[in-house]
């Protein structure tokens, strides 16, 4: 940020950025003279607008943008500052947010006693988030995994699995 190449610094969020939280800090140094204001635009809410504007800017001292609140999904973001007629951008960056625990849903199970060697499960995965999932289903008895699934999306995901030898423990 600033009025020049080395006017200003971003100090987070960095460009890809993942969020597991509803609020989030923008961080910035501001290292021009005469600044009369810095502003956060953003899509929080759908819509890419001004979000927020901070007056009581001090060069050379980090200042914060504090988002509250977000809701999940994608979002592009950038802070622009003034000073006099001048203007600069520190272009358009972006992050992802998704604090929501995955639903896991069991379709088919099983129920009683199994005699049988190979039990089959089909479980559904339905999370928002763009980063991997693992799913692993452990046994209660020896406390090993049984099963385990990495999943690069986790939207709509739908597990098949056989689990063999459940006889023998």
């Amino acid at each position: 940020i600033g009025l020049g190449t080395k006017e200003g610094d971003i100090i987070s969020l960095e460009n890809g950025y993942y969020s597991n939280s509803s609020s989030i800090n923008f961080s910035y140094v501001p290292n021009a003279a005469g600044l009369n204001s810095c502003d956060l635009f953003g899509n929080f809410n759908g819509t890419y607008s001004l979000n927020q504007t901070n007056t009581s800017i001090v060069s050379g001292i980090e200042q914060r943008f504090l988002l509250n609140n977000l809701i999940e999904g994608n979002h592009s973001w950038t802070i622009a500052c003034i000073a006099g007629t001048n203007y600069s951008i520190t272009g358009n960056r972006s992050f992802f947010s998704d604090y929501e625990a995955p639903n896991v849903s069991l379709q088919n199970s099983v129920s009683g006693t199994q005699t049988s060697a190979t039990v089959n499960f089909e479980y559904s995965i339905n999370d928002s988030t763009p980063t991997t999932c693992i799913f692993n289903v452990t046994s209660l008895t020896t406390g090993n995994a049984v099963f385990s699934n990495i999943t690069q999306k986790c939207d709509n995901v739908v597990i098949l699995f056989s689990v063999n030898n459940l006889v023998n423990g």
